[in-house]
């Protein structure tokens, strides 16, 4: 496939940010600064437009694939349930689990009222609270590192789950939790999120080792 068949929208809250990627973009590159939680909203503007201010979503059409590197923490629940919601793959970096908190996310039906982190998660502040200070804990990087691991297997599960009823006889989505060398960063754990029918992702030499 040709990479101008690919359409490719990059959306950032930071409107300068965006502005300079905007300058020498390829054609195929479509870059908006808007509120990520409001994407697919029905108030959304046309296509190629801005976000109109709070309230106001963004139209994205077909969307094939959600990505984001280093989401910081409810920006990658955000991510995972944009996906759902679109019936898309995701592939995620995830980072920073305690930023974000009041992030809502879209339900996996456009008439469903947005959720929050805890309610798409299936768990209680007080149960999820201590897992997220624990995966930023300092000074004890195999402690953190194991509740980072157990916070994406909660995004696993609850994103398996959601699609799985919103979506009864479809084919079922699955989520790897996956890791790549530290050399490049220490936030190195990855959530990758295909439909079952699709080739599992080919990843080569990436490992699914989240320990060490």
């Amino acid at each position: 496939m040709s990479t101008q068949a690919l359409r490719v929208t990059l959306v950032d809250i930071d409107a300068a940010a965006v502005a300079s990627a905007r300058r020498g973009a390829p054609q195929n590159l479509r870059c908006v600064a808007a509120d990520a939680s409001l994407l697919g909203e029905e108030a959304g503007g046309e296509a190629g437009g801005e976000a109109g201010g709070e309230g106001r979503g963004l139209a994205v059409g077909r969307v094939d694939m959600v990505v984001g590197l280093h989401a910081c923490g409810g920006l990658s629940d955000l991510i995972i349930a944009l996906a759902v919601r679109h019936a898309a793959a995701f592939c995620i970096c995830t980072c920073c689990f305690l930023s974000h908190p009041q992030m809502l996310l879209p339900a996996p039906h456009a008439a469903a009222p947005r959720l929050r982190r805890e309610e798409w998660l299936g768990q209680s502040g007080d149960q999820l609270r201590p897992l997220l200070q624990l995966a930023e804990l300092q000074g004890n990087a195999d402690a953190a590192r194991l509740a980072s691991h157990s916070v994406n297997a909660l995004r696993a599960r609850a994103a398996e789950e959601r699609w799985r009823v919103s979506r009864l006889g479809a084919t079922p989505l699955r989520v790897s939790l996956r890791s790549f060398d530290a050399k490049y960063s220490p936030r190195n754990l990855c959530m990758i999120g295909w439909v079952e029918e699709e080739e599992g992702p080919g990843l080569g030499s990436i490992s699914t080792n989240c320990t060490n």
